[in-house]
């Protein structure tokens, strides 16, 4: 059946991706602009700060010259000594250790100069090759030799009496200034301050706080910064991360909602928008008659076809039912309930009752119900003789199945009306004679003769057996006086397994005693069988099980249009085979002589018709399991003939432990003699193991058994190529038993109970973590499962009854249980890992782990 599309749902479904795809795409974007305008923001504010850095450090460098013009006042001022006054200023002057300066040098006119013992900390080149670039009164960059890079200034000495006595150079570090990049930093309240040279791009000062991290979000800005430094031009730079604060979150998030909102409510516009413009419109179609629908230019050519398809049921319905009235036959069509769906007017002058019955039992009397029954159930060839009182006539009524238009089994009774045929029957009988002239068809000699071998059968005979062999020589007698019937199409295989296990059955014999040599090929064959031809097989077998030899044999072959048969017999001593033979083989125009083997071959020519297509499939896997069934070596050649991979177990317990070889049993045949209980058991722990009833199973039994406690396949009559061949076909269509689930070595799980939900977590989780596991409902059957598995763990899902598990734990010592659940009374035994519902992966691998250790 094709799956059902949901039109609806399906384009609810994509305008839902389309939205949810359209909600993605704009959150993303108004995140991206939300970050864009928080760091614009940001960026605007450093705009800001760098001009506060700028004044910072011009600020620096007034308070440095500021501190130029106190040393050159105190130098001309003080009273030192010639050579003191270096001591003089630092012994005096505090300004010198806090104040913007980081050195300075003293240019005498008339003396050595004099430098402050700080310059070492900044520069080991000598003061006096940087002096020729002072300008008085102004600031110059200066390099020296050793990569320092300072800003000097230069000023006069003048003493009271305007007497140029010398100058004085201050300088500033800019890439040694910890008190200079300190400020800088704490005025631009920002993470990272930096200094370049505008002609040179050269990096003179960097400053940033601890824990900076560059690679991390930052915002920076960069300008050019005016200060009084001579001839030189510099560039200020400043940095400041940008983490993620609730600020920036809280705005994503407004802006996040405001999109689903929008988008939601337009969803669910478009939604009520597609429903009443074009579903709704739809589904009214289906309620309104056929004249009232409205056109839609979409759905005019499928409208159309229905218009016109339903005309064409209008006019077959009209010829179905004149066919009804024209049939001179009663014809009742009923449903899978046994309802009436049809009746004819001749059903009704039958049943006129039938307008107040529910179903087709109400009306019919009970003697019919059992065979109505069986064709609701799928019997062919159902049929029935009813006495009409009312009428004074009689209807033979044939009951047919078929599928209805709901894939349901239904059934159509056709009766015909039989009286005149019945009582013109009834009226030759009285003409034919009752007697019965046997000394124009059998010697009384020959029943004597037959009678004589009976009575001398030895004592161990099998119960039954002179019973069914009389039985059986009435059969043949009867149908050698009788007229031939009508001939059923029917393949030879199939004729001959019905024939020798009527007469294994009847006799209580075992069916392995005779050899029977039938292909596939020629038991496949389908000719016109008769009431002689199944007679000639019969009899056949019964020759063949009366042979005095030890080679009870049978061979079955057809060939371009000739059946032979070829059977170990005795004829010469029972005159009775001799009599029957003659007399069926004329009957079906065929010869017989005897081989210097004492065997009869026997010539009958056929038709053939068709020849059944049942082919095996390439590669089958068969199990022979042997237990105590007779002459299994014949099974296994036949087996081999067919050309499937045979694995062979001499038991049901060799089977389970050592069935794990194979991958697969494409069909599994249980022999069993007398140990029916050892086949039953197998079956039943297959069903068990792989709870399912419907097994590639096959019984082969020397003596036929009741199969209806099992849903098995089972080889009737004496067993040879073809219908072995059958039986494997039939099998080989159902799902295949893999023997790993058998006799698994290692650790196994068992679980028990639990609901579907429950079942289906703890399947799924168990999988992906290759755990072995099979589900029961509960330990009833504990014996079809434990004795074939080396280390197994049981897991209760729900409560069992303590003395089951007390029994189970003596029978199996190795066996674990675990309850996810405590209950009253629980038994010592049974270990609590206590788990929550629902069941979760977390839960099922702690019980792993819990397992293992």
């Amino acid at each position: 059946m094709k799956e059902v599309i949901n039109l609806q749902q399906r384009a609810f479904y994509k305008v839902l991706m389309l939205f949810i795809l359209t909600f993605l795409l704009t959150g993303a974007i108004s995140i991206v602009a939300v970050d864009r305008g928080i760091r614009n923001d940001a960026k605007a504010n450093l705009a800001v700060r760098i001009q506060v850095v700028e004044q910072v450090f011009n600020d620096y460098l007034t308070r440095a010259e500021y501190e130029m013009g106190y040393i050159s006042q105190d130098l001309v001022l003080s009273n030192y000594q010639s050579g003191d006054e270096l001591k003089m200023l630092f012994s005096h002057h505090e300004i010198l250790f806090f104040g913007g300066l980081d050195f300075f040098y003293i240019d005498w006119s008339k003396r050595k100069g004099a430098t402050d013992p700080r310059a070492r900390v900044y520069t080991q080149d000598k003061l006096p090759t940087l002096l020729s670039t002072g300008k008085i009164n102004h600031w110059v960059k200066v390099t020296t030799d050793d990569d320092a890079i300072l800003l000097m200034y230069k000023k006069k000495i003048v003493s009271r009496d305007r007497v140029l006595l010398g100058y004085l150079y201050g300088f500033i570090s800019l890439n040694n200034n910890l008190t200079l990049s300190s400020e800088l930093l704490d005025g631009a309240e920002s993470d990272l301050v930096q200094v370049y040279d505008r002609h040179t791009d050269a990096l003179l000062l960097k400053e940033s706080q601890v824990g900076f991290d560059p690679s991390d979000s930052v915002v920076s800005t960069t300008r050019d910064m005016k200060t009084p430094v001579y001839g030189s031009k510099f560039r200020i730079s400043i940095a400041k991360r940008m983490p993620i604060t609730e600020v920036m979150i809280s705005s994503w998030l407004r802006v996040l909602l405001l999109v689903f909102s929008v988008l939601a409510v337009l969803y669910v516009f478009l939604i009520l928008l597609f429903k009443r413009l074009v579903f709704a419109p739809l589904s009214m179609i289906a309620k309104q008659p056929e004249n009232d629908q409205l056109v839609f230019t979409e759905l005019e050519p499928i409208q159309t076809k229905n218009l016109q398809y339903r005309s064409y049921l209008d006019a077959k319905e009209s010829r179905f039912q004149l066919l009804l009235e024209s049939t001179h036959s009663a014809i009742i069509f009923c449903n899978e309930m046994a309802e009436v769906k049809e009746i004819n007017r001749e059903a009704m002058q039958l049943f006129p009752q039938y307008e107040h019955s529910r179903t087709v039992f109400d009306f019919m009397p009970i003697s019919c119900h059992q065979a109505i029954q069986e064709a609701l159930k799928g019997g062919i060839g159902v049929s029935f003789e009813l006495t009409i009182a009312h009428i004074n006539g009689i209807y033979h009524w044939q009951a047919y199945s078929f599928m209805n238009e709901n894939s349901f089994r239904s059934i159509v009774l056709v009766g015909r009306n039989t009286t005149q045929e019945k009582r013109l029957s009834w009226q030759l009988e009285q003409l034919k004679p009752s007697s019965l002239d046997l000394s124009r068809r059998l010697e009384v000699d020959m029943l004597l003769n037959e009678m004589t071998q009976l009575s001398q059968l030895p004592s161990y005979s099998p119960k039954g057996y002179v019973q069914g062999w009389i039985g059986l020589v009435l059969t043949i007698l009867e149908g050698a006086q009788s007229e031939v019937e009508d001939a059923e199409l029917e393949s030879i295989g199939h004729v001959f397994s019905c024939e020798s296990s009527h007469v294994m059955q009847v006799l209580g014999l075992d069916v392995g005693m005779i050899r029977i040599d039938c292909g596939v090929e020629s038991g496949a064959v389908e000719i016109s069988a008769n009431a002689y031809f199944k007679m000639l097989l019969r009899l056949s077998v019964m020759m063949s099980v009366t042979n005095a030899m030890e080679d009870r044999s049978i061979s079955l072959r057809f060939d371009q249009g000739m059946l032979e048969i070829v059977v170990s017999n005795d004829i010469l001593s029972r005159p009775f085979f001799n009599w029957a033979s003659t007399i069926i083989i004329k009957q079906l125009g065929g010869q017989f002589h005897k081989l210097r083997s004492n065997a009869l071959k026997i010539h009958v020519p056929f038709q053939s018709y068709a020849q059944e297509v049942t082919a095996l499939a390439d590669d089958l896997i068969v199990a022979w399991v042997i237990n105590d069934y007779p002459n299994s070596d014949r099974v296994q050649e036949s087996l081999v003939r067919l050309g499937v991979q045979l694995e062979t177990y001499l038991s049901s317990d060799d089977f389970f432990m050592q069935a794990t070889a194979a991958p697969h049993f494409d069909a599994v045949v249980i022999g069993c003699h007398r140990e029916v209980d050892i086949q039953r058991g197998m079956t039943k722990n297959l069903e068990i193991q792989h709870n399912r009833t419907e097994l590639p199973v096959i019984w082969l039994n020397s003596t036929p058994q009741d199969t209806d406690a099992h849903d098995v396949f089972s080889v009737t009559g004496c067993v040879f190529d073809y219908n072995l061949q059958q039986a494997i076909a039939k099998a080989s269509q159902r799902a295949a038993i893999v023997p790993t689930y058998l006799g698994e070595q290692g650790l196994a799980w068992v679980i028990v109970g639990g609901s579907r939900v429950a079942k289906a977590i703890w399947y799924a989780e168990l999988e992906k973590k290759s755990v072995m596991s099979q589900w029961l409902a509960d330990l009833s059957e504990y014996e079809a499962f434990l004795p074939y598995h080396s280390d197994i763990v049981i897991i209760l899902l729900e409560p069992q009854v303590s003395s089951l598990l007390l029994r189970i734990q003596a029978n199996y010592p190795k066996v674990r249980f675990f309850a996810v659940q405590k209950w009253p009374n629980q038994p010592d035994n049974v270990t609590l890992f206590e788990m929550n519902t629902p069941y979760s992966g977390e839960q099922i691998d702690a019980l792993k782990e819990f397992i293992q250790c």
